[in-house]
């Protein structure tokens, strides 16, 4: 009889996924893309990357927008 096992198989994670949590402070989102503060906020506040806004108030900028919004735009000239 086959064994059978309820386990998922092991997702393959790339660099980025490893090293950079889901939310990412402006400094590390800085440090990450190399973009700076200043527009990493413009980018914030016309919509441009989603952010998720603390209890607190901060603003933490989600890493897959912000990656997305490199590729799309950034790498293409923009």
């Amino acid at each position: 009889m086959k064994e059978t096992t309820h386990l998922k198989p092991k997702v393959q994670l790339t660099p980025t996924e490893t090293i950079y949590p889901l939310l990412l402070t402006r400094s590390i989102a800085e440090s990450m893309t190399g973009l700076e503060g200043q527009y990493l906020d413009s980018l914030r506040k016309s919509g441009a990357v989603k952010v998720y806004r603390t209890k607190g108030g901060y603003y933490r900028f989600y890493r897959d927008s912000l990656i997305t919004h490199i590729n799309d735009n950034l790498t293409n000239g923009h």
